[in-house]
């Protein structure tokens, strides 16, 4: 993997994730019921449950692509300290 794509990936989870999170938010808003299919049974939730799962999802992920970002920098600064 090269480096630059590091950085770029980190970027797009952020962005994937926090676009989520507003999805979430807006469907959030918008409340009502929903279904859940878990292999042969169908569980009955409210939307705004469903919402409240994806959006910890969604900031997980942002959470991740934010440290994975983080490291990149330190590991990019410290290519940059060596060569200089």
């Amino acid at each position: 993997m090269e480096i630059e794509s590091i950085g770029s990936t980190s970027l797009i989870g952020i962005q994937q994730g926090l676009a989520g999170v507003d999805r979430n938010a807006v469907e959030i808003a918008k409340s009502g019921t929903g279904s859940i299919e878990a292999g042969e049974s169908t569980v009955f939730i409210s939307n705004t449950a469903k919402n409240l799962l994806e959006m910890e999802n969604n900031s997980l992920q942002v959470m991740a692509s934010s440290r994975t970002m983080e490291a990149f920098k330190q590991t990019v600064g410290s290519i940059i300290d060596m060569k200089v």
